[in-house]
């Protein structure tokens, strides 16, 4: 699924552990209560992107465009920003 035009995907609910979303576009994206465990967002946009209690344990974002997300409740033990924009983020 790499490189695609995810733009205001519904993902909310759905198993995608270990899938790769490098640098596909994600903006506005509803991802909320799902399992993104180990996925890759390399270099990917997800800006607007609703990550509200999902799991991305794992997860890598290196250079991703993350922007005014929401991700409430969400895990995120062990990911990698580096280089990932976290302007305006809510993890709280």
């Amino acid at each position: 699924m790499s490189n695609r035009p995810l733009d205001n995907a519904r993902l909310s609910g759905g198993n995608f552990s270990a899938s790769n979303f490098s640098g596909s576009n994600m903006r506005n994206a509803e991802m909320t209560g799902g399992n993104f465990a180990s996925a890759r967002f390399d270099r990917g946009d997800l800006s607007n992107s609703e990550m509200n209690g999902s799991n991305f344990s794992s997860s890598s974002f290196v250079g991703a465009g993350m922007r005014q997300i929401e991700a409430t409740g969400a895990n995120f033990t062990r990911a990698d920003f580096a280089g990932a924009d976290m302007t305006d983020a809510d993890f709280v």
